[in-house]
């Protein structure tokens, strides 16, 4: 994990999310495990910034978990990022947990 100056202990999650999106916008972010997409920061932010303004829009306030059923690619740490931008939990569901389990978590 890249360390950046001027973010530290004073500053939450968010805001050094949001610092880190603004000092490498043009930088690759992500690149997918086989190598076939990759996205950049600005891209990232502009994407869970629309994650998080459609959570808001169906009624999501602070403090409420969303459940997230993604394979671990791009668009699971867009999903991520814009819960958090919420100002959401996310609760990361398994593909592989048995349905009943998946019902179960997602009714809580």
């Amino acid at each position: 994990m890249r360390e950046v100056e001027g973010c530290d202990g004073d500053m939450n999650y968010i805001e050094n999310m949001r610092e880190m999106f603004k000092r490498f916008s043009g930088e690759i972010a992500i690149v997918d495990r086989d190598a076939t997409r990759e996205t950049s920061y600005k891209a990232l932010d502009e994407l869970s910034g629309r994650i998080a303004t459609k959570l808001r829009a169906e009624g999501c306030k602070d403090g409420d978990f969303v459940a997230i059923l993604l394979d671990r690619e791009m668009e699971y740490v867009a999903a991520f990022l814009g819960i958090l931008k919420a100002g959401c939990g996310a609760v990361s569901l398994i593909k592989e947990y048995p349905k009943e389990r998946i019902d179960f978590i997602a009714e809580q």
